[in-house]
């Protein structure tokens, strides 16, 4: 063969070989997770939303204009594992924020853990041992050799460590110290201390600084005309020594030594961790090699604020005004520091929430409150009536009962047929709209309507002995008529924004609706890396083809 037949040959076959085609990442994915963003948030701001926040993401960017839940409870710690894992509470096995454990009779936290302690006498006990399935930051370190660096930040501890899966890094804020800080899962040395740069970021002290501020309205509070009226009845009391009205303007100095809590009930709490996330990009370098890291940013102060003051509250409206511009801020400092072209962005909600009942039923609409007590007083009263004895009944917590088996077990009582029983006494309450029992769960599969998203949450070794279905309009209150929940399988809970933005991301939007879980199966497909290990949901292929 000659010379020419033999280069000839080669420039034929050399692209079929892949020649030429370099695998490509990008240098940094970002997560953004708002909690209790429902969907028409965007659009119901909008004419007040800036030219370089939500509305650039959407400008710029891929919007997904149908993104559904599919499954319940909708809740903060399912929201964040279903969004990185792929997959729902029934594999993840994430079913709340705190679930009742049989084996220890006790509620336990969707994160806690007590073989690890605080770094440096802050952050709590927590870490991610209760999740069952890897994250997309999880199968990337596996990708990279364990190169890539994951790292999860939020106001609150779960927001930041179901993000981060197993392998990554997590940080929030200790509420009592004022600090970011983190636990020992994350470190293998036996005298852990926090990274410099978490250190030089708490000698700041930004929260302290505002809540020594005065949170008032950023524009004429005559122009939020997208919301009630400042002085209401369906907003909680922030200071209840005090007993100050929720209205503007509001020193939070004055009331700060009376709820922890407090910083996240304020717009603030996005500022400091919007300004923390650029702490963890340049303290950790993230997106400064070849080596595709990632940044999953939980903002909590949006979630705190609706369970405060409700859906339709001017403090509201300020709260998602005010996060707009931080956003604005964040995507101007990745372009300056990253590159557009660099990263891919996404942006999406834990779940959603109702109006305040008290709200729609002045509208003539319907709602009401589930009063747990309530709802205890009842399930005793059934079991002492029936049964003679109320003890047969352990716990109720997320729409779900657990009885006591061993005592049943005890009294000669068939499980299966209490529970039947128990659920013929359930439909006949007011606002119940439907209880399925453990063995109907089991035996049937539900792929459609209320049943299958309960279905999807049920994990069978963590959950209850029955789940109830409310009627739409109706959240569970401890006791409290004010602000608002979530929790629920109707589209005020499960429907959630998504926008993508970046890397590969062309302009354009769809209406086709979109599970929750697929999030994670496009992430992996983009980046070409395996799919989280309990991961089922779908590539969105307007943006994977």
């Amino acid at each position: 063969m000659t010379k020419r037949v033999t280069i000839f040959l080669f420039a034929i076959l050399f692209p079929f070989f892949g020649a030429g085609q370099n695998f490509k990442q990008p240098k940094l994915v970002i997560g953004i997770v708002v909690d209790q963003m429902r969907n028409d948030y965007i659009y119901r701001y909008w004419n007040k939303y800036s030219n370089e926040g939500f509305k650039r993401l959407i400008r710029e960017g891929y919007e997904c204009k149908n993104v559904q839940y599919n499954y319940m409870p909708t809740l903060t710690a399912p929201g964040h594992a279903s969004i990185y894992t792929g997959t729902t509470p029934a594999v993840h096995g994430i079913i709340g924020n705190d679930w009742f454990d049989p084996s220890l009779n006790v509620s336990i936290n969707c994160v806690s853990d007590f073989l690890v302690h605080a770094v440096e006498g802050m952050g709590g006990t927590s870490s991610p041992r209760r999740m069952l399935s890897t994250t997309i930051g999880d199968e990337l370190r596996l990708f990279t050799n364990f190169r890539s660096k994951v790292i999860g930040v939020s106001l609150k501890d779960r927001g930041a460590i179901l993000p981060a899966g197993r392998s990554g890094n997590a940080y929030w804020l200790d509420l009592n110290s004022l600090k970011f800080s983190t636990s020992t899962y994350y470190f293998r040395d036996k005298n852990p201390v926090l990274p410099n740069w978490v250190m030089e970021f708490n000698a700041r002290r930004l929260p302290q600084a505002y809540l020594d501020s005065t949170w008032s309205p950023l524009y004429d509070i005559k122009s939020y005309t997208e919301s009630t009226g400042d002085d209401n009845q369906y907003e909680e009391l922030l200071d209840w020594n005090v007993g100050a009205k929720p209205v503007f303007n509001y020193n939070l100095k004055k009331l700060n030594n009376t709820d922890p809590e407090l910083l996240r009930k304020t717009p603030f709490g996005n500022t400091i961790l919007k300004e923390f996330a650029i702490a963890a990009l340049e303290g950790e370098s993230l997106g400064k090699d070849s080596i595709c890291d990632m940044l999953l940013v939980s903002f909590s102060s949006t979630d705190d604020v609706g369970h405060a003051f409700a859906t339709h509250a001017i403090e509201m409206e300020d709260t998602y005004l005010r996060f707009d511009l931080e956003l604005a801020a964040f995507l101007r400092y990745l372009d300056e520091k990253i590159g557009k072209e660099n990263y891919l962005l996404f942006l999406t909600a834990d779940h959603g929430a109702l109006p305040n009942p008290m709200f729609l039923n002045d509208h003539q609409l319907p709602g009401g409150f589930i009063v747990t007590n309530k709802m205890t007083d009842a399930l005793r009263y059934f079991f002492r009536t029936n049964y003679g004895d109320p003890a047969l009944f352990k716990y109720y917590m997320n729409n779900q009962v657990w009885l006591n088996s061993v005592l049943l077990k005890s009294k000669g009582l068939d499980k299966q047929k209490v529970l039947d029983s128990l659920a013929l006494f359930l439909m006949q309450l007011d606002n119940v709209a439907d209880v399925l029992t453990r063995s109907q769960l089991e035996k049937y599969e539900y792929v459609q309507g209320r049943r299958g998203l309960v279905q999807k949450g049920f994990n069978y070794k963590r959950s209850g002995d029955l789940a109830i279905i409310f009627q739409p309009g109706f959240i569970r209150t401890p006791g409290e008529k004010t602000g608002t929940n979530h929790s629920e399988p109707y589209r005020y809970d499960t429907s959630v924004p998504l926008l993508w933005y970046g890397w590969n991301i062309k302009h354009g939007s769809t209406a086709r609706q979109i599970d929750i879980t697929d999030i994670a199966a496009t992430v992996s497909v983009m980046l070409n890396i395996c799919q989280p290990s309990g991961c089922e949901g779908k590539p969105i292929e307007e943006l994977t083809k």
